[in-house]
């Protein structure tokens, strides 16, 4: 469960100037277990690993930048994702392996989120993100002319050490922002999350393969959040920019521990809510049930609430039931843990008896709770992250829509909706609310490679720009 350049597979340093030699049975290990159960054990590493680490990673960078173009990174990180999505290949049964056993999903399930991700991992997607951002790629490998100023010529790169710390909700996010890393010219670092620390070296294997160099100028490790090893603090001190994947209380215990120079940029939670405008077909509500279960609903883009404008809303959530039943006989759902269960039983009585009067409520799901449609006939927002479950809501009109999420503004990811009528309002208070992708239902889970997380650039967040002004 880690790809850390300078150690030998069983954690054991390599000879190399500045690492503590220590034999395998003195290594002091990191222990956890996942959602399954299974266990995921990583070296502890000092201060002087760690360093020794951040020290070759940042090396094989720069020399990188000197021996590969980016056309070569480019063809070197897409062949080695690509064959986690490839069921042909030994690297993709691995990975879908992994994800099964690490996550509790079933090989079905895996290999159609592998699938979905490898979209953005393919050299037409990845180069139209560059040109998308800042034009010109020759900008990654040297310096060009600047098309707005005669005489000054600019160059954009990213610091030589990045270092990444992952939520681990949704799997191929680390692999999806270690090629963005990569791709700014930089070495990488990065702490994995506990409930998927696996995908993430196993690129890191793949693209030794394929590309011995550029293999190591990524370190992936996991350590228990809530005893950060030395490695946190030096990672954090080596680097010039720390990206995070998590909540508030990560980014605090990250500030805690990076020093106020290095730039921090965060990517928080965030909602996926769906919207059926008035004139909305039935057809949608099964493309709704398709969201809800990619990925299991763990991602940002994944849509909790479904409100539904000017129409019955427990009708509607019969034709969501029926799709989500669907869903669940195409790609078998993973067991619930009984905290799950619990929380899942209580939403449901809890739903049941607020309708129980007047019948405003309904709720369906089969008796192993593998999924849940929670029904109201009046206006609401409440929900909670509980997988496959999605709450409906009836919503009088789009202009009620502002007053009910506005609450949320700068927290919804992204809107997926069905219909046309007061499509344009929709898309509007989309983005007085700060949403980043408003799109059709059935691609809430699949953004195009250009999407704009959250509303920012991915890739130029990552460089840093050098404008030379020749002396004539």
């Amino acid at each position: 469960m880690w790809h850390l350049p300078g150690l030998e597979p069983d954690g054991t340093p390599r000879e190399a100037a500045g690492v503590e030699t220590v034999e395998s049975s003195d290594l002091e290990w990191h222990e956890t277990r996942t959602a399954t159960g299974r266990l995921v054990r990583t070296p502890r590493l000092s201060d002087r690993q760690a360093s020794a680490i951040a020290a070759s990673v940042r090396s094989a960078a720069l020399e990188a930048r000197s021996v590969r173009t980016h056309s070569d990174v480019l063809r070197a990180i897409s062949s080695a994702a690509l064959r986690l999505a490839d069921p042909s290949d030994g690297v993709g049964r691995e990975a879908e392996l992994l994800l099964s056993s690490e996550l509790g999903w079933s090989r079905e399930a895996a290999r159609e989120a592998l699938a979905g991700m490898s979209r953005e991992w393919t050299e037409h997607a990845l180069s139209a993100l560059v040109e998308s951002e800042i034009g010109d790629p020759a900008l990654l490998d040297h310096f060009v002319p600047d098309p707005t100023r005669s005489g000054r010529l600019r160059m954009a790169v990213g610091p030589p050490l990045q270092f990444q710390i992952h939520a681990g909700n949704v799997p191929g996010v680390p692999v999806t922002a270690a090629i963005l890393a990569l791709l700014a010219r930089s070495g990488v670092v990065a702490k994995t999350g506990a409930d998927e620390p696996g995908l993430l070296p196993l690129f890191a294997r793949a693209l030794a393969q394929t590309d011995p160099l550029l293999a190591s100028c990524l370190a992936a490790t996991w350590w228990p959040g809530e005893d950060p090893p030395p490695a946190f603090a030096r990672w954090g001190k080596e680097a010039g920019k720390v990206v995070v994947y998590g909540g508030d209380s990560a980014v605090r215990v990250v500030r805690q521990q990076i020093p106020p120079e290095v730039e921090i940029i965060v990517y928080g939670p965030r909602v996926g809510v769906a919207v059926f405008l008035p004139d909305a077909p039935d057809e949608a509500a099964a493309l709704l049930a398709r969201d809800v279960c990619a990925y299991e609903q763990r991602g940002c883009v994944s849509p909790r609430i479904a409100l539904v404008i000017g129409s019955d809303a427990l009708v509607l959530s019969d034709l969501v039931a029926a799709g989500m039943e669907e869903e669940a006989a195409r790609v078998a759902p993973p067991a619930v843990s009984e905290t799950e269960a619990v929380a899942l039983r209580s939403a449901r009585a809890e739903c049941e008896f607020s309708g129980l009067e007047d019948g405003s409520t309904r709720v369906s799901g089969p008796p192993d709770l593998s999924w849940t449609v929670l029904a109201h006939r009046d206006a609401g927002i409440a929900s909670e992250a509980l997988p496959r479950a999605v709450w409906v809501y009836g919503i009088p009109s789009v202009e009620a829509l502002d007053t009910l999420l506005g609450p949320f503004e700068g927290r919804i990811q992204s809107i997926g909706y069905a219909g046309r009528e007061g499509d344009a309002d929709l898309a509007r208070l989309a983005a007085r609310l700060g949403v980043s992708r408003i799109c059709a239902l059935g691609d809430m889970a699949w953004p195009p490679p250009d999407w704009r997380h959250e509303g920012r650039h991915r890739l130029l967040p990552l460089l840093t720009w050098t404008d030379w002004e020749p002396v004539s």
